[in-house]
């Protein structure tokens, strides 16, 4: 199947008498265009009928009057020998003068080939723009349906990709100087002598042999190909500069209907099939395929290639370290009826991988490297093949884009073996990157030291008993209370010190039972989920009733026998309000005395919270600018000195409300299609002026938002 895209540019007759009014001249050509259109249309109807007849069909998919350019879309059925252009620029010709008026001097721009993808695509501009009615019978006589529907059921069971080869050598020496930039081995430098071979003729009578890669690297075989592809299409040799690549081709249940209609589109133009390990099953009795797949599908597919050896090329791409059994059986079934040269992966020395590096990078649109930045890459005396060059290229290139483009992160390194004890500290890690907290920083430095030297004194036989950590937070919402708690339990597993790191938040409702003798099981059953970790007891103060004896006295009296019996296993964290809590602890005495640590979460200033804005804003993809960080600032000063300030808390509302009235402001003011990436990211002064906050937050716009 040939497939073709090109234009045609017209001039229109405009001999229309003098004595014509200017909008007379106008309603005219109107009036022509609209007929324009209906003769297109009824054309691509006719030359839909006449396909099967003449095997070359022609398609008007878009007509620019502006321009004077009408596009067209041009497929070549498979059975019949394609004729060259110049006929088909007559037969055009014939076909407007009888059925288009008001245009001439028609000519043929913009020709080159196209993908099946591209043809879906401009069938369906046509049915859009109404030039094309019948669009599925045509999709579905040449077999398209796979790449019509990128979610069909068989485009998820299936990889098939198209591109077409676009550098064509047109003499052996430019072949053989591409050969050598991508470090190709001397049987593709063999190949390419033949193909170039002056003996051969330039006419194209079928394909006398076909093609086996071995290949470590879909890249490394891709070029390989691309270059076979180029150099026989300069010969005469192929007709189509289109590719079919087919991965891991061998799918999970038989298909023969679908892979007979791809076999088809690929006729005048190259199969590649990428050999699946999956096939690597040795023949049964009989000579047939032992698969996990329906064995008439290898038969099939066999008798299709046979079918069109001739006018189709046909590659086979094979691990270049490994020998498929599968594909030793497959050319076998075969029976001699197609010859197969093989080509093989490149090798070099140093010389010649720094050289393919370098046109890796060029070709990717990147600087040559310096003598300096491949000095480490590669070592004299030794013997690379394209795939090691490859990923020479690759280490050599991050680094590059690391070193030239984010300097920030020029220290980073590779994963190397010490990736366990940097994910081990992640917790601790978390908690550094926090904004502010210094006092909590220490604390958590002072425990992990205390625990190190224990276990410096358990290795030299000195046994002490481990000290309780239970610990008071006290401090205003949105001081970050929870986080570190959560944080702590992690640094604390990382390091040892707590065996599983478990994390359980609880409050009254969930301590408090509603009768008599129920409250004491509950709280046992918390501790025996923090069991190894964290019992977080947020608003602790809330347990305390009016009268002794009730129910809160029952769960805080289980509470200090729990936290005694389970010192070395659960690490209890009281939380909540400062001047509460302190009642709260002096009120018992039990609790009192098995503190360890008090720790006053301080509220944040102004500065630290601009900091948590940012910290914010960029996890969410947006960015502000210096205007909107000054009234932040501004903003958030005027916050702080109200009652009952949420802190972080009440950054993250501020930030919430902005991105509902960005959006909100992008909606109004914008059509979907003008509203670019840096438009939604970019957050600015207005943004945060709403109504939600404005100039006095805390006070006055609290609607739809929980100070949690």
């Amino acid at each position: 199947m040939l497939l073709y895209h090109f234009d045609l540019q017209y001039e229109e007759i405009t001999d229309i008498p003098v004595s014509e009014e200017s909008e007379a001249k106008q309603s005219a050509s109107t009036a022509s265009r609209k007929d324009n259109r209906d003769a297109f249309r009824d054309i691509n109807m006719d030359m839909g009928k006449e396909i099967a007849e003449e095997g070359q069909s022609i398609f008007v998919y878009h007509i620019d009057n502006n321009a004077k350019k009408i596009s067209v879309i041009l497929a070549h059925n498979r059975e019949q020998k394609f004729e060259d252009f110049s006929k088909v620029e007559e037969r055009i010709k014939m076909i407007f003068d009888n059925k288009i008026s008001g245009i001439r001097s028609i000519f043929i721009t913009n020709l080159r080939e196209i993908t099946c993808s591209d043809f879906c695509e401009c069938v369906k501009m046509g049915y859009k723009e109404d030039l094309i009615r019948a669009h599925w019978s045509i999709l579905n006589y040449f077999s398209m349906e796979y790449f019509e529907n990128k979610n069909s059921t068989v485009h998820k069971q299936y990889r098939i990709e198209e591109n077409i080869v676009s550098a064509i050598p047109k003499k052996l020496n430019n072949a053989i100087h591409q050969a050598e930039n991508i470090m190709a081995h001397q049987s593709l430098r063999d190949e390419l002598d033949r193909i170039y071979d002056a003996q051969n003729s330039n006419e194209f009578w079928g394909h006398p042999v076909h093609y086996i890669i071995q290949a470590e690297r879909q890249e490394t075989a891709q070029e390989m190909i691309d270059l076979l592809v180029s150099a026989l299409y300069a010969r005469n040799r192929l007709k189509s500069k289109r590719i079919f690549s087919f991965y891991d081709f061998v799918p999970h249940d038989s298909k023969i209907s679908f892979w007979n209609s791809i076999v088809s589109l690929a006729q005048q133009s190259t199969m590649v099939l990428y050999m699946s390990e999956g096939m690597d099953t040795k023949r049964g009795k009989g000579g047939h395929f032992k698969h996990a797949f329906h064995e008439d599908y290898i038969d099939n597919l066999v008798s299709e290639i046979k079918q069109h050896r001739n006018n189709t090329l046909f590659i086979l791409v094979v691990p270049a370290k490994k020998e498929l059994d599968a594909t030793r059986c497959f050319i076998e079934s075969l029976n001699g009826a197609i010859d197969f040269v093989t080509i093989s992966e490149g090798v070099g020395g140093e010389k010649q991988a720094k050289k393919y590096i370098n046109y890796l990078a060029i070709s990717r649109g990147q600087r040559k490297f310096t003598a300096k930045e491949l000095k480490n890459v590669f070592t004299a005396g030794k013997t690379y093949s394209v795939t090691e060059a490859w990923e020479a290229y690759e280490k050599a290139a991050d680094e590059l884009i690391r070193w030239e483009h984010y300097p920030a992160y020029r220290r980073i390194k590779a994963a190397d073996k010490t990736i366990e004890e940097k994910v081990e500290n992640n917790s601790y890690e978390q908690l550094q990157q926090l904004i502010g907290l210094k006092e909590v920083k220490k604390l958590v430095d002072r425990i992990l030291a205390v625990h190190q030297i224990q276990a410096i004194q358990k290795k030299k036989g000195i046994e002490l008993k481990k000290p309780a950590l239970h610990m008071v937070f006290t401090g205003n919402p949105g001081t970050a209370k929870t986080t570190v708690a959560r944080l702590l339990a992690g640094i604390l597993k990382e390091r040892n010190i707590l065996s599983t790191g478990a994390f359980v938040e609880c409050g009254r409702a969930d301590l408090i039972g509603k009768f008599v003798g129920h409250t004491a099981p509950i709280v046992i059953k918390k501790f025996d989920e923090a069991e190894g970790g964290i019992l977080f007891i947020d608003e602790a103060y809330s347990l305390v009733d009016e009268r002794q004896g009730l129910y809160g006295d029952e769960a805080i009296n289980t509470i200090v026998q729990e936290m005694e019996n389970r010192r070395e296993n659960v690490l209890v964290i009281f939380a909540g309000y400062p001047q509460p809590m302190k009642s709260f602890i002096e009120r018992n005495v039990g609790l009192r005395s098995r503190i360890a640590f008090h720790l006053d979460f301080s509220d944040y200033d102004a500065h630290e919270l601009c900091r948590i804005l940012e910290c914010m804003a960029e996890e969410q993809g947006y960015r502000l600018d210096e205007e909107s960080m000054d009234y932040c600032r501004e903003l958030f000063q005027k916050a702080s000195d109200k009652k009952d300030f949420g802190n972080g808390r009440f950054v993250r509302n501020v930030l919430e409300a902005a991105v509902l009235s960005h959006a909100e402001y992008l909606v109004n003011s914008y059509s979907a299609e003008n509203i670019d990436r840096q438009m939604i990211k970019n957050l600015t002064i207005n943004d945060f002026k709403n109504e939600f906050f404005g100039s006095e937050p805390a006070e006055k716009h609290q609607i739809g938002f929980c100070m949690m």
